[in-house]
């Protein structure tokens, strides 16, 4: 899904009922004043309408006993092209075969038709918690792309916490440090493995990438090896999101600028 305003959201309503579509779509609509409903009469339409604005659809909402494709196949199909969308199967009769063939499926929500007016506010509400979690899923999958590049293919690279703890590391950074692996700097103080003399800097500059939101400072460091050894580099900060919390990115060029070999004081 595209990553549109919190404030919208699109729901695509397929049912051979006219006039459930219709009473649907203006319940919906009333209860969620910013929810959108696109109608269509057939799973054919409502595939239709995805292929077209798959980019612009929240979630799908689906009648199960429909002719020509039921709501299963076309959860089936929906399921193999687009597979994090939300969808909703709705039925006129509870049946627990349809919702144990549903869940294999991969339906998000299973509900039964109640014929009153009641039961558009509970699915409004159902559906504003199903899109949220797959925004949020989104969120989460691009982060963990990004990592996944970054700990395998970019120059050495550290994620910190907002007060300096590491939480991350990529393998380069192991290397650059003289640990043996990547896991040896979880959990350390960003602050150690800098120059005693510039370990006040970094304060200053977490705090303009946190507190100042500041996205990008480019600074010279003197790193600190876990040998004691000191290499002079280039560190790139900025922040991101990590798993949904504020964090600082720091890549620092694994080609030093200088190295004196010259062992840190104490």
């Amino acid at each position: 899904m595209e990553d549109k305003s919190a404030s919208q959201l699109t729901v695509l309503h397929v049912d051979d009922d006219r006039s459930f579509l219709e009473l649907a779509a203006t319940m919906l609509e009333r209860e969620h004043d910013r929810l959108t409903v696109l109608s269509e009469t057939t799973a054919a339409d409502g595939l239709a309408r995805l292929y077209a604005d798959g980019n612009e659809i929240d979630c799908v909402l689906s009648d199960y006993e429909m002719p020509q494709m039921d709501g299963l196949e076309f959860l089936v199909t929906v399921r193999s092209e687009f597979p994090d969308v939300p969808f909703v199967l709705l039925t006129a009769r509870g049946s627990e075969e349809v919702a144990s063939l549903a869940i294999s499926a991969g339906v998000s929500d299973y509900q039964q038709k109640s014929g009153g007016i009641d039961q558009f506010a509970l699915l409004a509400n159902r559906i504003g918690t199903l899109v949220s979690r797959a925004r949020m899923q989104d969120r989460l999958d691009a982060v963990e792309r990004e990592l996944v590049f970054w700990k395998e293919f970019a120059p050495a690279a550290i994620v910190v916490e907002p007060d300096g703890t590491i939480i991350t590391a990529s393998a380069t950074s192991s290397g650059l440090f003289g640990a043996d692996q990547p896991d040896a700097l979880l959990g350390r103080d960003v602050r150690e493995l800098v120059h005693p003399d510039e370990r006040g800097e970094i304060d200053a500059v977490l705090s303009r990438i946190v507190e100042d939101r500041e996205e990008h400072v480019c600074r010279d460091r003197t790193l600190v090896g876990f040998g004691g050894e000191q290499k002079r580099t280039t560190v790139q900060w900025r922040t991101i999101t990590h798993w949904g919390q504020d964090a600082v990115l720091a890549v620092m060029n694994d080609f030093p600028l200088e190295s004196d070999g010259v062992t840190a004081p104490p």
